[in-house]
């Protein structure tokens, strides 16, 4: 069982709800038909969201723990937290004003469906909860704008167990979420997994020493996957394997990927082309296929891919004889690998420096052309050096 969050959640009620209490204890008794003016009733509602979003939050939290979840992450209006190794640090969003997420942290794929339906289920009944005591205070005081406020409350909660989602790359509700778990319940443990092994690489560990349960849930689905969770899932599990040195599942994995590139949008098409091309140059030979890839996508100035672009056009280099050319594209993905996630960062660093090595040995090993450079400065056996 992990430990508890030391986070003061109830420390972060009462600032959120603190000052909701004073507005509605500030309202005039009788004024305009009993409302309020109408100032007031809007800061009423703003607040009372604030306040039901962390009480929603609360509630994925405390379930989370009883079932041996860990939380990475949470939001409540602007103010968002994330786990770090070295605690929690809070950032400011000030283009998040309203609602609220969890980022829930399961730990292992067991009893799955059960565990993430009591995390699911936690949100909405803290919601509910706290829509029945403001409709119980509405009647016992008489005052209309706290009826007005338990509406506003209970019409939130009720909406957030609607299953379904306006765009498909939107975050699911809970009511999507039970939905889900109820009638296709592959499907949402895939997005689990997924989501699991996205948190596992943010937090540093590199592919090869990922839990099997999870990609084995994450790569499930039809061979032409049919949305972005199953395409990110067997891009995951085309890591791993890639990183286990099991080329062939790679390719497989790989390919059902590129099948569903339609569903995607255009920056991480452009990504996943980017890798089919170092895949077919590095480890098929094939230039042409390769040359065909990046001549689609990789003249696109998407920065964030760039140490991706260069490892694939040294592959092309190499696959093509051109040795000198190579390790100049394998000195730029070095240095363009800075600050990337460190685990995938020391799988691309790998893959790098063995091409680079190569290029070089061809050089040495030529009877013309010069001989490879140094690798860049800070660059040693896989490694950032101090």
């Amino acid at each position: 069982m992990p430990p508890r969050p030391s986070l003061p959640w109830p420390a972060l009620l009462a600032v959120v709800a603190l000052p909701a209490m004073a507005a509605v204890a500030a309202l005039p008794s009788e004024p305009v038909a009993g409302l309020g003016p109408v100032e007031g009733l809007v800061a009423l509602q703003v607040l009372a969201l604030l306040v039901t979003s962390a009480v929603h939050e609360l509630g994925h939290w405390l379930a989370a723990t009883a079932v041996g979840f860990r939380v990475a992450g949470w939001r409540v209006g602007p103010l968002a937290g994330m786990r770090t190794p070295l605690g929690w640090r809070l950032r400011l969003s000030p283009l998040s004003l309203a609602g609220g997420l969890l980022v829930p942290e399961p730990v292992r794929p067991e009893a799955l469906r059960r565990r993430y339906t009591v995390v699911v289920l936690g949100g909405p009944a803290a919601h509910l909860a706290l829509a029945g005591v403001l409709w119980a205070t509405a009647a016992v005081t008489g005052r209309l704008p706290v009826s007005l406020t338990a509406a506003t409350v209970l019409a939130t909660g009720l909406a957030n167990l609607v299953p379904v989602t306006l765009r498909p790359g939107d975050r699911w509700s809970d009511g999507r979420w039970l939905w889900a778990w109820a009638f296709r319940p592959a499907l949402a443990a895939q997005r689990v997994a997924v989501g699991s092994l996205q948190l596992a690489l943010a937090a540093g560990v590199r592919p090869r020493d990922w839990d099997r349960g999870w990609v084995l849930l994450a790569v499930g689905g039809p061979r032409r996957p049919a949305d972005r969770a199953q395409v990110a899932g067997c891009l995951l599990g085309y890591r791993r394997a890639l990183d286990q040195g099991d080329v062939d599942e790679a390719a497989g994995l790989l390919t059902r990927a590129f099948a569903g590139r339609g569903v995607l949008p255009q920056r991480v098409r452009a990504a996943l082309a980017i890798e089919a091309a170092f895949f077919a140059a590095r480890y098929r030979g094939d230039s042409g296929l390769a040359s065909r890839l990046l001549e689609s996508e990789g003249r696109r100035p998407w920065a964030v891919l760039e140490p991706d672009l260069q490892r694939a056009r040294a592959a092309l280099h190499l696959a093509e004889g051109r040795e000198v050319e190579a390790v100049h594209a394998c000195d730029r993905a070095l240095v363009a690998l800075d600050g990337r996630a460190a685990g995938l960062a020391a799988l691309d660093r790998e893959l790098v420096l063995a091409m680079r090595e190569e290029a070089g040995r061809g050089l040495a090993g030529g009877e013309a052309g010069p001989a490879a450079p140094a690798a860049p400065a800070g660059w040693a056996g896989g490694a950032a050096t101090a």
